[in-house]
């Protein structure tokens, strides 16, 4: 499976293509493609998926990612159908050195994200009968129904 994943991510840097222009953030371009081909693998379907990742070559080599957005429609994840999803995060940080060496890629702390979702009525009834979906109002119905009864 690694060896998999080291071939593609090798076919990604050898297929992209590096203008003048942008030739010095080949390292937001090159994770920004991995990013995508790794989201594209966890949802159940996408139409269209951009990730943008802002910062320097060696910021973002050392683990400080100023900004990073996410644009996707016509996503479904565990069952959930969603119309359209912008998501910002700013302030990033991961142990990238660490995972260099061998090491899992985790955060360092916690971050921010604004985070907008589009959901259609089309979606809601697509999503009606997710299982996560369903655990998730059983959960948070009880707190509802909590605040309403005593404001």
């Amino acid at each position: 499976m690694r060896g998999c994943i080291i071939l593609s991510f090798a076919i990604l840097i050898f297929t992209m293509d590096f203008d003048q222009s942008q030739g010095n953030q080949w390292v937001s371009r090159i994770l920004s493609q991995a990013i995508q081909f790794w989201l594209r693998s966890r949802v159940d379907q996408i139409q269209d998926l951009r990730v943008n990742l802002s910062g320097s070559n060696r910021a973002i080599l050392s683990g400080s990612l100023p900004k990073a957005s996410v644009f996707a429609t016509k996503a479904a994840y565990q069952g959930i159908h969603l119309s359209q999803i912008e998501a910002i995060g700013s302030n990033i940080r991961l142990n990238l050195k660490q995972v260099l060496r061998g090491q899992p890629l985790q955060l360092v702390e916690r971050f921010p994200i604004d985070c907008t979702l589009y959901l259609s009525p089309e979606d809601l009834s697509a999503s009606s009968k997710a299982p996560i979906l369903i655990q998730g109002l059983q959960d948070i119905w009880p707190a509802l129904i909590q605040d309403w009864i005593q404001p």
